[in-house]
């Protein structure tokens, strides 16, 4: 048998080409990946971290709305009650004015009809002594 150097030449150019293709291209693609990998770990994270941050002001956001629906409720019950309040209180004022005109009212008429019955009274008794007059004969 004879040596063949020519088996030893190709695999000592096959492992030169190895280390270079590893050295050169293999190490620095793997680690670009793993540079890449890392970076979408992180790109992940941050994004975890934002939307959270963003559920939790939207969060926030409503529970300002809620609170200011309910000032709002609140604020137009009472605005309400006081118109009501407002709107009784007048009705008062007008119904006490109405009975007070009405009480003048009555006073007045009742002033005004004892004076037609005492002039109806006066009027009565003159024709009555007229007529008194009249049947017994007197000249008048």
């Amino acid at each position: 048998m004879d040596f063949d150097a020519s088996l030893l030449v190709i695999m000592a150019i096959f492992w030169a080409t190895y280390l270079v293709v590893r050295v050169f291209l293999i190490g620095p693609v793997m680690k670009m990946l793993r540079e890449r990998d890392s970076e979408i770990v992180t790109a992940e994270e941050t994004f975890d971290r934002a939307r959270a941050e963003v559920e939790a002001r939207i969060e926030a956001q409503r529970e300002k709305l809620k609170e200011a629906r309910a000032e709002a409720v609140a604020r137009r019950d009472q605005v309400r009650r006081e118109a009501q309040q407002a709107r009784e209180r007048m009705v008062a004022e007008a119904r006490q004015e109405a009975d007070a005109e009405l009480q003048q009212a009555l006073a007045s008429l009742e002033a005004e009809t004892a004076e037609q019955r005492r002039a109806l009274e006066g009027r009565a008794e003159r024709l009555a002594a007229e007529m008194t007059s009249k049947l017994m004969g007197a000249p008048s």
